[in-house]
C-alpha cells in the first residue's frame, strides 16, 4: 500500500464524525489500564478521541496516524490540552524515540497496518522496558477485525516481536491482544 494521503479533507471530516469508534474511544480507560505517570501512544489515532479521553488520566498522551488530514483534525480538536501531541506516521515507522512510552494501543486500526510484524517491532521499540501494548479490534470474521483464530495468531506475532506474556481476551464486542516489553534486568 502506498503512503500517499488516502483521505480528502471532506472524507476525513465525515469519517471523523461518523466512524470514529466513539464507545471504544470513551472506554479507553476501561480497556487499557492507565496510570497518572503513563506516557501513552495511540497508533492509528484517527481524529484523536481516545488520546483526548486518556489525557486527563496520564502524564502525556500522543497519537500517530498515517493520514496528515486526520492528524490535522486531531490537533484542531485537541487545542488547549497541554499534554497531548499528534504526529503523522505509520505503525511500521513510528516517528518517536526508543523507550518514549509506557503504554500503547491501536483501536480498530491494526487491520490497516501494511506489515503487522514490523508494526509490532516498532511498538516494542518505542515502548520503555515493562511497557504494555494493546491491540483492540472488533470481534468479527471479516478483514476489519479479529476472530478467535486470528487473535491467537496475533498472540504468536507479539512473541516474535519480543513481547512477553502476550494474551488474547474479549471485552464485549472487542478482541484485545496485549503483551509487555521485557523489563530491564537488575
Amino acid at each position: 500500500m502506498s503512503h500517499e494521503e488516502p483521505w480528502s479533507r471532506w472524507r476525513a471530516v465525515v469519517y471523523s464524525l461518523f466512524n470514529r469508534n466513539p464507545m471504544t474511544n470513551r472506554r479507553i480507560s476501561f480497556l487499557v489500564p492507565l496510570a497518572s505517570s503513563d506516557r501513552a501512544l495511540d497508533i492509528g489515532c484517527g481524529p484523536g478521541a481516545a488520546v483526548r479521553a486518556a489525557a486527563s488520566l496520564v502524564d502525556k498522551a500522543s497519537g500517530v496516524d498515517a493520514s496528515p488530514k486526520m492528524t490535522e483534525i486531531a490537533r484542531a480538536r485537541s487545542a488547549g490540552i497541554s499534554n497531548v501531541t499528534f504526529a503523522t506516521g505509520t505503525a511500521e515507522a513510528l516517528p518517536f524515540d526508543d523507550d518514549s512510552f509506557s503504554v500503547a494501543w491501536s483501536i480498530q486500526s491494526w487491520h490497516h497496518w501494511n506489515d503487522a510484524d514490523a508494526g509490532l517491532r516498532e511498538a516494542a521499540r518505542v515502548l520503555a522496558p515493562g511497557g504494555h501494548l494493546y491491540i483492540i479490534e472488533r470481534s468479527t470474521r471479516g478483514a476489519h477485525g479479529l476472530d478467535d483464530e486470528r487473535a491467537a495468531q496475533l498472540v504468536d506475532s507479539f512473541g516474535r516481536a519480543g513481547f512477553e506474556g502476550a494474551i488474547a481476551t474479549k471485552n464485549g464486542k472487542n478482541h484485545i491482544v496485549s503483551g509487555t516489553t521485557p523489563a530491564l534486568s537488575d
